[in-house]
């Protein structure tokens, strides 16, 4: 069962980006965006987790870089970009504000040399330092767009709750010792766990993502909102 948990992860991931894809066509676009670059940053942050976070059980071995990392990306990426225009029914205006691509890419470059600095130079802990990345750059974004700060904490706060319930799923009722057998942060003094088999770190990560994807696409391209579309489910 273990070897198939975090597949099921990416999955159930999955199925509410392709809700929303399937009845909100104006967020269709953000989606068709965001998918490869989902795939990409998944794959690409495992390297770093899987030295000093966790080491789950894969398709293809475990701590192996695998389809599951690909899936979990796309699914990470897109739901926290679009789950709270989808939940408060917002939609999107013409671009309003200035189109801000380079910025876009000094803070993709801060983020990645954050975790060659701190983590792989300092030996912080890898998912502390991707947070607080995460929570810099969308505070970077939110001085910069104060109509962002809103979208930003309530994208955190969504999809942590939704990855709550997916977690109270998989680890509380399906795999009970996951956790303990693949955290690496398992019996020290972070290895903190919530409702049975949360582990707190896992929330701190959802949160932190989900401000900064919340709100990263629409400061890129300038995105403004208007207030809740009652035609929109």
């Amino acid at each position: 069962m273990d070897r198939y948990i975090y597949l099921m992860l990416a999955i159930l991931f999955l199925i509410p980006v392709a809700v929303i894809y399937s009845v909100r066509t104006e967020l269709r676009q953000t989606v068709n965006r965001l998918f490869f670059v989902g795939g990409f940053m998944g794959l690409v942050a495992e390297y770093w987790y899987f030295q000093d976070y966790w080491r789950p059980p894969t398709l293809l071995g475990v701590a192996r870089i695998s389809v599951e990392d690909f899936l979990f990306g796309v699914g990470a990426v897109c739901l926290g970009s679009v789950i709270y225009k989808f939940v408060f029914r917002v939609k999107y205006l013409d671009s309003i504000y200035p189109k801000r691509y380079v910025l876009l890419c000094i803070y993709f470059v801060l983020g990645y040399s954050s975790m060659i600095i701190f983590n792989g130079l300092l030996n912080i802990n890898s998912i502390f330092v991707s947070s607080i990345a995460f929570l810099v750059i969308a505070g970077w974004m939110i001085l910069l767009r104060k109509d962002l700060l809103v979208p930003s904490l309530l994208s955190g706060l969504l999809l942590s709750l939704f990855a709550l319930m997916v977690y109270l799923i998989l680890f509380d009722m399906l795999s009970p010792n996951f956790w303990d057998n693949y955290w690496l942060l398992s019996n020290t003094k972070y290895g903190i766990k919530i409702l049975g088999n949360v582990p707190l770190t896992e929330l701190l990560w959802y949160f932190s993502w989900g401000c900064l994807a919340g709100i990263a696409y629409d400061f890129t391209f300038g995105k403004g909102f208007n207030k809740r579309d009652t035609k929109h489910i």
